[in-house]
């Protein structure tokens, strides 16, 4: 299997979303879509859990709509250990999503997977 294109900074690796991202019950958006606290900030509705269908709608929403659309891992987990970039641990998404195909408007939207999101309680290496 062709491994995704990527593109990378000293501490975090970007890469597009792929199916699997998206299917039940351990793809990565299909998690972070239906994380309470991640809802609250992606959309403007009530927050309930998702349906399969609803996660596909979203994806090809994006697929089509969006002007970047990526997931970003962690490169080093702590154990210093050089992974592809298909074995690395998601710790967010982002998005630039274009407003009604106007130019130069767009909204921005970024999730960080709890698990990645700073606390008291995590390690500082697992901090992005």
């Amino acid at each position: 299997m062709i491994e995704t294109p990527s593109f990378s900074t000293s501490r975090l690796v970007f890469r597009s979303p792929e199916p699997a991202d998206f299917e039940q019950p351990n793809g990565f958006l299909w998690n972070l879509y239906n994380d309470e606290s991640v809802q609250h900030g992606l959309t403007a509705n009530s927050v309930r859990p998702q349906t399969k269908e609803q996660v596909e709608k979203w994806f090809k929403q994006l697929s089509e709509t969006a002007a970047l659309d990526c997931i970003f891992c962690v490169k080093d987990g702590g154990d210093g250990e050089k992974k592809a970039t298909k074995d690395l641990e998601p710790a967010g998404w982002l998005t630039i999503d274009k407003i009604n195909n106007l130019h130069r408007k767009a909204t921005f939207g970024l999730a960080i997977s709890p698990k990645h999101q700073v606390s008291s309680t995590l390690p500082p290496r697992f901090h992005v």
